[in-house]
């Protein structure tokens, strides 16, 4: 259309406003085109990120889950706890949250922020240099079945991560949440500590014949209220027995008045051991035959012969086993990417084929020679290398711990091991895991007293996946906005088109007619 007009101007010269009219109405189409193309790239580009974004997490559970690979509802949750699955029930009775206040829980489902709040799970992650906390967990016969560790939830993230899951309420605890993706518990304070139920009266024991006595105490409740139903346990090494509250007659075997000037006695209630202000009660013993031997210079509550009335190794001044003569293990790690100039492994991001060397090192900075357990969990250092040197030690494949011989450390000992690990040729772009986070997450963690984290070189794919995670929420009212821009967009050009084909119709028969 264009070279028609441009051909008829020698026989029409007013077709020169016609064309200027044209050619400015082309510009503006050409600017609005570009800019839609802009648009249009832009909008391939995040959608691209649905396409090189890694698969689905193959790891959607681990071995800090509560509830393995997380749970969908309350109801869902409470199928563990009621079936103790994991010690889940022993757990929440341990920091004080009752069945009923996790059913109060179930209608309260929402995202909240890490912050200061506190993330509870079955393995640890994380140093105590970090805030990671080890607790103890006890049935109700008072038996330790599991341990439980807490840690600060922004450890795992940042204090702005958001985390989904069943915010509740607890007489004990206060506010508390469970994790949808691992039913882990979340907290923001840590539980107080049990009171005593019940205290043990000290108790008295006098010398009936040779080598038995005869006992007499009382156990009481917290409330001062006496407690009628309750037994001692009564331990001397060789033997172990069991009897009922006041007038006990108790004979130690091979054992003479002179032995021991005091004895420990532990006191059930009901049959069951309670939580008392102390683990045991203490007797007085009345002798009258033979003549006390001399005391321990050491220890004053111990006898000279006693087996016990040892100097600390350390400290000649003080008892074996004094506060003071204590071992003091001190653990800590190192890590060198050798393929790199032998530098801090910990400053430089390793690459596919690099080799990085850790080294242990434990330090025994107290009194006393402690024996301990050498071991390295390499579960997360794994993901993205192979183990190629031991160092002397012994690989287990499924539980990814690297072990060594028991050490015996002398006071001020210190002693190292070194293994190597190489990075794999073909970076896995495995996606992160669902319900841990530190899993895949294109960093080498390891833990030994202190946390070593090696930077990782991860595919391209890995990017995508941290960009895609930034990118914006959207629901039911972010779409229609969307379609209804689209909508309008495309009804512009729609119109605009219809338009412009109008003026070229209007130009071509202006010029065909000769009426300009």
């Amino acid at each position: 259309m264009f070279k028609k007009i441009v051909s008829n101007l020698p026989f029409s010269p007013a077709l020169v406003g016609q064309l200027g009219f044209y050619a400015k109405r082309l510009k503006k189409e050409e600017a609005t085109r570009r800019l839609g193309l802009i648009f249009l790239a832009l909008t391939l580009i995040v959608q691209s990120f649905a396409i090189f974004q890694p698969s689905e997490s193959a790891n959607a559970s681990s071995d800090t889950d509560m509830v393995s690979g997380g749970v969908s509802s309350i109801s869902d949750y409470l199928k563990s706890y009621d079936a103790n699955t994991k010690h889940l029930q022993d757990t929440m009775n341990y920091v004080g949250i009752t069945r009923h206040e996790i059913v109060s829980a179930a209608s309260n489902y929402t995202s909240f922020k890490a912050g200061d709040k506190l993330s509870w799970g079955y393995a640890s992650r994380f140093s105590y240099a970090e805030g990671e906390r080890v607790h103890p967990i006890f049935n109700d016969n008072g038996t330790r079945v599991s341990t439980v560790y807490s840690r600060p939830l922004r450890l795992w993230g940042n204090s702005s991560m958001l985390s989904d899951g069943w915010i509740g309420h607890s007489a004990k605890m206060g506010w508390f949440a469970i994790l949808r993706s691992c039913g882990n518990l979340v907290t923001d304070k840590l539980p107080t500590p049990v009171q005593p139920d019940y205290s043990c009266d000290e108790l008295t024991a006098k010398l009936i014949s040779g080598n038995q006595y005869k006992f007499s105490g009382r156990a009481t409740a917290k409330n001062g209220a006496s407690v009628k139903n309750y037994e001692f346990d009564f331990g001397d090494g060789a033997n172990k027995t069991t009897a009922s509250p006041n007038n006990i007659l108790h004979t130690y075997s091979s054992k003479d008045a002179t032995y021991k000037a005091r004895l420990s006695v532990n006191f059930k209630v009901n049959g069951a051991s309670k939580n008392a202000s102390s683990n045991a009660c203490t007797a007085k013993i009345t002798v009258s035959k033979p003549p006390t031997p001399p005391p321990c210079t050491l220890n004053p509550d111990l006898l000279a012969s006693d087996e016990n009335c040892k100097p600390c190794p350390g400290n000649d001044a003080l008892w074996i086993n004094d506060e003071s003569c204590i071992p003091n293990i001190i653990q800590s790690k190192t890590a060198t990417n050798t393929s790199q100039g032998f530098v801090d492994a910990s400053s430089v991001t390793a690459h596919s084929g690099d080799q990085i060397s850790y080294t242990i090192n434990i330090e025994n900075k107290g009194l006393s020679t402690k024996t301990v357990k050498l071991e390295d969990h390499l579960g997360d250092v794994l993901e993205y290398s192979t183990l190629v040197d031991k160092g002397g030690g012994s690989f287990n494949e499924t539980t990814k711990v690297l072990s060594w011989s028991d050490v015996t450390l002398a006071p001020k000992e210190k002693q190292t091991r070194t293994f190597v690990v190489r990075v794999m040729d073909e970076i896995p772009a495995t996606a992160t895991g669902a319900s841990d986070p530190t899993s895949f997450d294109c960093i080498m963690t390891n833990i030994f007293g202190n946390s070593t984290n090696v930077n990782v070189d991860c595919p391209t794919p890995k990017i995508v996946e941290t960009v895609a995670k930034e990118l914006p929420h959207t629901g039911p009212t972010e779409n229609i906005i969307f379609s209804g821009i689209i909508l309008a967009i495309t009804t512009y050009f729609y119109v605009r088109t219809r338009q412009v084909k109008r003026e070229v119709q209007l130009i071509r028969k202006d010029v065909t007619t000769g009426t300009i």
